[in-house]
């Protein structure tokens, strides 16, 4: 079990890294860890759609599962997401998150 808390903090700490370096800054201000890493994961889903070309498209059943992973509580998620930053070519940096 306490194997478990790590990894969920390693995720956390993970995802609240990202967000700062797009602009999303956790203050307890009323505002739920659990809202805030909901808001980055649904921000990179939003760029991942945009910036996606057409061979990483992801599968209908890998669509679904996605989604199944996003209605499930942060302490239940594993997922690996590539967020690519930059240009459309080979230059282009990312950024891959473990949730």
């Amino acid at each position: 079990m306490i194997r478990d808390i790590k990894k969920v903090q390693r995720w956390k700490h993970a995802l609240k890294e990202a967000g700062s370096l797009f602009g999303f800054h956790y203050k307890e201000d009323g505002c739920t860890e659990y809202k805030f890493i909901q808001g980055i994961l649904e921000f990179i889903g939003r760029t991942k759609e945009a910036n996606t070309v057409p061979e990483a498209v992801p599968t209908k059943k890998k669509q679904q599962q996605q989604q199944e992973l996003k209605r499930r509580s942060t302490n239940e998620m594993l997922q690996a997401t590539w967020l690519a930053v930059g240009g459309g070519d080979k230059s282009e940096t990312g950024l891959l998150l473990l949730v």
